[in-house]
């Protein structure tokens, strides 16, 4: 019966049967009280969440809502947990990559500057040499020539200088670009490794079972105790 079915006052007319139990005693009312909650621990159980993988179970009372969001709370802490880790496993290839790239770009600069310094030395010292030694004064054609040959290959070699830094920064400029191809890769096996173990603990959260539990003396409480008296025709 709900309190709500009872009401403390008679109806007119009652007529009550006198019950054989000593209610005058308290003994009696501890004794019922003790009664109750032993045939409750004896024949009642209580269902609760369970989740084995992450060795949690719910709490009396809890509702299945907030155990699903304890077991999540709990799988999210694991997670970072692990993705700290990686740190160890990832620092030491990026701070050597990143140590490479900036080396590398500082190769760069010195070549472009020592290739830019090259081709102005060649401009310079061919610029004006056929002129020079057609008007240079009165020479043999045959000197002339010798001069000219002679100022023709130091002017090769030069551009062969040229040509080779030209390449050196072009073959440090490609290794640049690798390096930042290997780090690409590596932020990317980092990022799928992230996704794997979000996944994967999002996943053990999810993993809620149901547990039925026997009660314990602990778990029960007699919360009132009523005389009352049902009416009967």
């Amino acid at each position: 019966y709900d309190d709500r079915d009872l009401r403390t006052e008679a109806p007119s007319g009652a007529v009550y049967r006198l019950t054989e139990a000593k209610l005058a005693n308290r003994t009696y009312w501890s004794g019922l009280e003790k009664a109750i909650r032993d045939e409750l621990v004896r024949t009642s159980t209580v269902d609760i969440g369970m989740n084995t993988s992450l060795k949690l179970y719910g709490r009396p009372g809890e509702t299945s809502e907030a155990f699903e969001a304890r077991c999540l709370k709990v799988a999210d802490d694991q997670a970072d947990a692990e993705i700290a880790k990686l740190r160890d496993k990832y620092e030491t290839k990026v701070k050597r990559l990143r140590d490479q790239i900036d080396g590398l770009g500082d190769k760069i600069e010195l070549l472009e500057e020592q290739s830019k310094s090259t081709r102005n030395s060649e401009l310079l010292s061919t610029a004006g040499s056929v002129l020079g030694g057609l008007l240079g004064g009165r020479k043999s054609r045959g000197g002339m020539l010798g001069g000219l040959l002679g100022r023709a290959g130091t002017a090769a070699r030069r551009r062969g200088s040229t040509n080779a830094a030209g390449e050196r920064v072009d073959a440090a400029e490609n290794k640049l670009e690798r390096l930042h191809l290997d780090v690409e890769e590596l932020e990317a096996d980092l990022a799928e490794e992230i996704i794997e173990i979000d996944e994967r603990w999002m996943s053990t959260a999810k993993e809620i079972g149901t547990l039925s539990v026997g009660l314990e003396a602990s778990d029960v409480k007699v919360a009132q105790l009523s005389l009352t008296w049902i009416p009967v025709t």
